[in-house]
């Protein structure tokens, strides 16, 4: 597969990512409505078009034809990656299967992007400093749970992936 030299028209379908591209500053051209509608995304996916529901196998084909992307983003476990392949060129990603400098590092890299990845982690560096020492005089040596969910489900986020639970807990640090 190979994936257009600074691709310009993107979809992010694996909602996950969504962050890494705006991180990067890369807008995509479309997302699900879940992306589209998360408060952290506010004033930064305007103008975004709506591919559909929520994840990889909830959206539009029809959609995705329509907006003509260069490169389909997408997790590797979706039901229709064979017809969404056959679209664009397009990445699937193994979810958790990075830390988060690992994949924005290496989404950097396949979008021309490096310095700012860098910038971005550097940034993220400076604020764990900032804020270590006020979440430790608060917490001590005592372990925290990371919880998230929403009306229907409870997820319970480690050390391993995302959330803010990566190595260090910082008060609202997100992507």
């Amino acid at each position: 597969m190979e994936i257009p030299k600074n691709p310009k028209r993107v979809i992010v379908l694996a909602d996950s990512y969504v962050g890494y591209f705006l991180a990067l500053g890369i807008k995509p051209v479309g997302l699900s409505e879940f992306a589209l509608n998360h408060p952290f995304y506010a004033g930064k996916v305007d103008g975004v078009e709506n591919i559909g529901g929520y994840g990889d196998d909830s959206n539009s084909l029809e959609k995705l034809l329509e907006l003509k992307p260069d490169v389909i983003v997408m997790l590797d476990n979706a039901k229709n990656i064979e017809n969404i392949k056959k679209i664009a060129p397009t990445i699937a990603i193994k979810y958790g299967e990075k830390d988060l400098r690992e994949q924005l590092r290496a989404f950097g890299k396949v979008f021309g992007k490096e310095k700012e990845a860098e910038a971005w982690i550097a940034n993220w560096e400076g604020k764990i400093a900032k804020y270590k020492p006020a979440v430790q005089e608060i917490v001590g040596d005592k372990k925290v749970t990371i919880l998230g969910g929403d009306m229907k489900s409870l997820g319970a986020f480690g050390d391993y992936y995302g959330r803010g639970g990566w190595q260090q807990a910082v008060a609202g640090a997100s992507l």
